[in-house]
């Protein structure tokens, strides 16, 4: 072999081992990125999670006092009937008696209204139809290494360039779900 040839073959096996090692970099530098990404993934979940535990508590507090409401209403009604009743026998006016049994009719409307609405707000609450995964999006690229002139790989001679990898959002990893908690 001649010192051009050996000098050729020298070159070209450099030229793959910088390539070889600037791919291994590139790869660490992502599995690094992709384990940032998983922790941050796995905050989010856990801000998530306490979030929805503190809502089911709060939902259950206000069906307490839903279920109290509507109690001291149907005793209140009971009241106010036999007030009315009373009042009728001893020559009431009935168009007072009517009066109060029309407010009276629209607040049992009312807290019936309150009960539909309560009984949505559980269902979206409990319900497993949110999704986290609008709220993720893959992990930020990695800057180029210095010298590489803007480039994580160098391809060998005649060799294909290496795939990027999928496109990455410019707000970041996590959309603003847990942000700041």
């Amino acid at each position: 072999m001649s010192d051009e040839e050996l000098a050729s073959s020298f070159e070209e096996r450099f030229e793959e081992r910088v390539y070889l090692w600037l791919r291994k970099r590139s790869i660490a530098r992502r599995v690094h990125n992709l384990e940032e990404w998983k922790e941050q993934l796995m905050s989010t979940l856990s801000d998530i999670q306490t979030a929805v535990t503190g809502l089911q508590q709060q939902v259950a507090t206000l069906q307490g006092n839903q279920t109290q409401l509507g109690t001291d209403f149907a005793k209140l009604q009971q009241d106010v009937t036999t007030l009315l009743a009373d009042y009728a026998a001893l020559g009431g006016n009935q168009a007072i008696i009517d009066s109060i049994k029309q407010q009276l009719d629209g607040i049992g409307q009312t807290l019936a209204s309150v009960a539909t609405a309560q009984t949505a707000t559980d269902a979206s609450v409990t319900g497993e139809d949110a999704t986290v995964s609008s709220a993720i999006a893959p992990p930020p690229s990695s800057p180029a290494p210095a010298g590489s002139g803007g480039t994580t790989t160098a391809p060998a001679p005649g060799s294909p360039a290496p795939a990027d990898a999928p496109a990455v959002d410019p707000q970041g990893p996590i959309h603003g779900v847990g942000a700041g908690s």
